[in-house]
């Protein structure tokens, strides 16, 4: 696990930036919670986990604190992945019956898909307790993964929490002068 953490704060920080902040909130089982200022100056905060097969796979949950979207990234060093690589990745999580479609694209060893902030909460859902994760790749020739869950309920507490307390609230425009 420490390696999937370490390996988490670097590519976490797109650089090596002494403004860079970003930090463990907590790590559980396979998973671990990031959290801070890239080198950028976007607040993010992440879920990681790494393939069980020791592929050196990662799965990556990310939030950019003003972004609309939940980023879903997966990394691999043994991709070399022409730039602009589109393909499309799909979630299950555990025996639920909903899978989760989600268009990628990227270049080299990651691609990325965006799922709008509406539908975070019942992606979260499916997360939670599901007792595993299952992440295939129909259109490539990349094996399915499996990633373990145990500790997840943990470190999504804390992601949810730094969401919570990081998240602007909305606000209503007034309706009198």
């Amino acid at each position: 696990m420490r390696k999937v953490a370490l390996f988490a704060i670097v590519i976490l920080v797109t650089g090596t930036s002494a403004r860079s902040d970003v930090q463990k909130l907590s790590e559980s089982g396979f998973w671990a919670a990031h959290a801070g200022v890239r080198d950028d100056g976007k607040f993010i905060c992440a879920l990681v986990t790494g393939t069980l097969d020791g592929s050196g796979g990662q799965f990556i949950i990310e939030k950019l604190l003003d972004d609309e979207t939940l980023s879903i990234r997966l990394l691999k060093p043994t991709w070399n992945l022409p730039p602009g690589k589109r393909t499309n990745v799909i979630i299950q999580f555990g025996f639920i019956p909903t899978r989760w479609n989600i268009p990628m694209y990227g270049s080299g060893h990651e691609i990325r898909g965006e799922l709008p902030w509406g539908r975070v909460s019942d992606f979260m859902s499916g997360f939670r307790g599901s007792g595993r994760i299952d992440v295939t790749f129909p259109s490539g020739t990349e094996t399915p993964w499996q990633l373990g869950t145990a500790g997840e309920g943990i470190v999504e507490a804390d992601f949810m929490k730094w969401l919570k307390m990081n998240l602007r609230p909305q606000t209503t425009a007034p309706t009198q002068p």
